[in-house]
């Protein structure tokens, strides 16, 4: 596991003294922006750390010493959490142009660091070009404090030689382009640089100059948060086998952070406080609304029909479902039984007890069992007393160094929603949709052109995973905070513009599109794509926002009247009552049209098949079962019913073979009646100029009725007889 983060105290010591802005104000612009940078930088990913500022080579002298010396270094603010304001005052800073001893600032530091009460890490930073006089008098004390206190010390050079240039090391064309891009150096910034390393060295401390500073300080990172074991106690394999473990969160959803409300018209006169709007609930009799209801006269009350039943704090706890902490197995399984989509919540890592030789065995020897087995481990996981029992998956993990057990949380069946797709498997899909071998190859083309695992490079020009997880940091946070820094420190001016390491995360890739430009073109030539006239082509489905958008939902309907009846909105097809009762799954005898509709409109399961057979033998049945034509009327219903949910679904083959087969079932026979019906009403074929997959043309829709009847090779359905329910249902219609 990794070290736990312990606080830091942090003084920035920064070199505000002539040499900084010999020749110009660059050297303290760098500077101050990498200042900032690392300010800002403790703000989002440390905010609890403390932080110093103390400048040196400046005109002001304010700090505790001063009184025995150490002139013009000004402690601009003493250690505390960084805020907003502290980048204000970093962006305020001007040129000291007074002499900078950095041996007096460091002394000045430490002074403020063993002030500092509690336990914490301690470490100063050092930002100078080392370009003036320096008294090496104290350097053993200050070597000295530096052993005493754990101090750590990182010097961020401005403007400081390559440590090989220093050695007169490397090639003369490095040495000749690095002295060619740097300005001229003294022999005093010179000997300040070596005295500084060896300080450095001595400490243990490290040196780097301030552009390859500002490079570091400007990449994402993760945030630092201390790790506290989610749950301690024992894995229960089985009453005599118990392992004391530890539980870790490893990943964790990051939450987007909660923003305050703040009144404008408050802050705009100027009203004392922070003006944030909070909410104010008040609880009023409904006999006196004048009169507000104290706590201790509320209770909850649940509705159960039409009544109130009230139910207490006491009844709540008596109810409530009680367990006592519990990791415990359950079984073992294989691990290509778990699927990876099902994994729930957070994750967590199991890991021995902290200095229990015994339990690191014991664990260390299930771990390598589930590997070698290729098995996984289900448990029952109560993270907490009185808290509800969890469904997981113990997953084996072993690394180089460490070995551990990865907790995921599993659903219950209740919490799985299965969704229908239609089938893959060419030949078991629609013809219409099936793809051809070629549409099929440019698919797999265009997939393997935009692969992730090789579309990046590492530092060696070789082919990497890119968008890895580990170094892929969510965009909306990282612009988010962005935003706030950017309005916090300058409220009148517009938003930065997006940084480019975001837009490189949500923005396609162009190096990896140029190279898949080919297969693309080669897509999109086989799978041609036309703009489809809304006009002409109606919504296929039917989803609940579409149907209450029409409605005005009116409080009137829910409040009791007279006689306390609900009101009933005309022309409502629509209603809680219809949900209720689940989805229709068969065409009935009574409203088949309805429960054909129905039945196709359905998105939990795929409908679209059955209830075009249940149609069909729906129609053959009304019309054979019919005493003379009384049933024709609905029977050509029901076809009408059918050739346009056909067409919607783009299944034209289902109705025109069935409108063949009743022709020749019907036409000059015992049920002629109905087939003339249908021909008298023109009702035909579905020709392509309605259904693109439609094999028959307007032409030969229009002459169907007077071409010759032609056989058709298909096995007519069976006549079922009516079953006792189906024989009620026609009572029920003829009554």
């Amino acid at each position: 596991m990794a070290t736990i983060p312990m606080k830091e105290a942090i003084v920035i010591l920064l070199d505000v003294g002539a040499s900084m802005t010999a020749g110009g104000t660059s050297r303290l612009e760098a500077a101050v922006k990498a200042v900032h940078m690392l300010v800002q930088q403790k703000i989002l990913f440390k905010p609890k750390d403390d932080i110093g500022v103390v400048l040196f080579g400046s005109e002001e002298t304010n700090n505790d010493l001063s009184s025995v010396g150490y002139q013009h270094v000004n402690v601009t603010r003493h250690l505390c959490v960084p805020d907003i304001g502290l980048l204000r005052e970093i962006e305020q800073i001007t040129p000291g142009g007074q002499s900078a001893d950095f041996i007096d600032a460091l002394i000045v530091a430490m002074d403020m660091l063993n002030k500092r009460k509690g336990k914490c890490s301690r470490r100063i930073f050092l930002v100078t070009d080392a370009g003036q006089e320096v008294n090496r008098d104290a350097v053993d004390v200050v070597l000295k404090q530096f052993e005493n206190m754990e101090c750590k010390l990182n010097v961020i050079g401005v403007d400081f030689a390559e440590e090989e240039d220093e050695e007169g090391e490397g090639s003369d064309v490095a040495a000749t382009s690095s002295a060619s891009n740097r300005p001229p150096r003294s022999a005093i910034k010179e000997a300040n640089e070596r005295f500084l390393r060896e300080i450095v060295e001595q400490v243990s401390g490290v040196v780097v100059e301030a552009d390859d500073a500002l490079e570091l300080m400007s990449y994402f990172r993760a945030k630092s948060v201390l790790q506290r074991p989610a749950f301690r106690g024992n894995l229960s394999i089985s009453p005599v086998v118990q392992i004391p473990i530890y539980m870790y969160v490893k990943t964790m959803e990051q939450k987007f952070p909660t923003l305050k409300k703040i009144s404008k018209i408050a802050e705009q006169a100027g009203e004392d406080g922070d003006c944030e709007v909070k909410m104010d609930r008040i609880y009023v009799s409904l006999d006196d609304l004048d009169t507000e209801v104290p706590q201790e006269e509320r209770v909850k009350g649940f509705k159960y029909g039409k009544t109130l039943v009230p139910f207490t704090g006491d009844d709540e706890e008596a109810t409530k479902y009680r367990c006592e902490r519990d990791l415990t197995a359950i079984g073992f399984t294989k691990a290509s039984s778990i699927r990876r989509h099902h994994f729930l919540s957070n994750s967590q890592v199991c890991v021995p007890r902290p200095l229990d030789d015994k339990a690191g065995v014991a664990l260390s020897a299930l771990i390598h069992a589930l590997a070698e087995t290729d098995s996984v481990m289900i448990v029952r996981y109560v993270k907490m007393k009185s808290s509800l029992p969890a469904l997981g998956v113990m997953i084996p993990k072993i690394k180089a160094d460490v070995e551990y057990l990865i907790y995921q949380k599993l659903p219950y069946a209740e919490d799985i929603r299965h969704y229908p797709f239609a089938p893959l498997d060419v030949q078991s899909m629609r013809q219409s949709h099936a793809p051809s071998k070629a549409q099929l190859a440019a698919a797999e083309l265009l997939i393997n052109s935009l692969n992730l695992m090789t579309a990046a490079k590492d530092e060696d020009g070789d082919p990497m995973e890119a968008l890895k997880p580990k170094h892929t940091y969510n965009p909306t946070l990282q612009r988010f905070y962005q935003c706030v820094q950017s309005r916090a420190l300058h409220p009148n001016t517009p938003l930065v513009p997006l940084d480019p390491v975001i837009e490189r995360y949500v923005n396609p890739d162009k190096e990896l599109f140029g190279n898949a430009r080919a297969a693309l073109e080669n897509f999109k030539a086989l799978f041609p794509v036309e703009p489809a006239d809304p006009k002409k082509v109606g919504s296929k489905r039917t989803y609940w926002a579409d149907m209450l958008a029409g409605q005005d939902v009116q409080l009137d309907s829910y409040i009791p009247d007279g006689g306390g009846k609900k009101q009933k909105t005309e022309g409502d097809e629509f209603s809680i009552d219809n949900i209720a009762a689940g989805g229709t799954s068969e065409v009935g005898s009574v409203h088949p049209t309805k429960d054909f509709n129905e039945m196709i409109k359905r998105r939990d399961f795929d409908y679209v098949e059955t209830a075009i057979k249940q149609m069909q033998d729906r129609i053959l049945q009304l019309v054979n079962d019919s005493i003379r034509d009384q049933l024709y009327e609905k029977a050509f219903e029901c076809v009408v019913c059918l050739r346009e949910g056909c067409v919607k679904e783009d299944e034209p083959e289902h109705f025109n073979t069935f409108l063949k087969l009743m022709r020749n079932n019907f036409e000059g026979k015992r049920r002629d009646e109905f087939w003339k019906m249908i021909s008298t009403k023109g009702l035909s074929l579905i020709h392509d100029g309605e259904c693109d997959s439609s094999e028959v043309t307007e032409e030969e829709a229009n002459q169907f009725h007077a071409a010759p009847c032609e056989p058709v090779e298909v096995e007519a359905p069976a006549e079922e007889a009516a079953g006792d329910d189906e024989v009620e249902d026609l009572f029920d219609m003829i009554e």
